[in-house]
């Protein structure tokens, strides 16, 4: 409840469970290949840092100025979005959970055909249903 003061060790605690929940599956993810970040967004950095993960890359929308540059405190470089369609890693972590509701469709729709990490509010790997095409892979008429 919001009313109910939370006792700081308890919020530490429950952000390391948090965090080697992810880094747990990031690592698996790694030992199966190429694992990007989906949105260059502040907390996705705070992710990154707090859990000390680097990705091979994190790709952001056509024309923001992040593009050409490294998430903040990380070795890991920002990628145009097209570069992430192009490569199609094994797995990527969707740096903007929040709006997985939203965001998941839309990728399988451009064709992204691997493992999605939603990372909070408890890990997630959405994986691929292996009956459904994209729209242009589709024989339909």
């Amino acid at each position: 409840e919001v009313d109910q003061p939370v006792p700081v060790d308890a919020l530490d605690s429950e952000v390391a469970d948090s965090c080697a929940e992810i880094q747990e599956a990031v690592a698996h993810a790694q030992r199966e290949g190429r694992v990007w970040g989906i949105g260059a967004a502040a907390r996705g950095a705070t992710l990154l840092n707090a859990c000390g993960l680097n990705l091979e890359a994190v790709c952001e929308v056509a024309g923001s100025d992040k593009i050409g540059h490294y998430m903040p405190g990380t070795t890991t470089p920002v990628v145009d979005e097209a570069e992430f369609y192009q490569v199609n890693p094994e797995s990527a972590i969707l740096l903007s959970w929040h709006l997985a509701d939203f965001l998941v469709p839309k990728m399988r729709a451009k064709g992204y055909a691997g493992n999605i990490i939603v990372p909070l509010p408890r890990v997630q790997t959405l994986r691929p249903d292996p009956f459904v095409l994209p729209e242009e892979m589709s024989c339909g008429a």
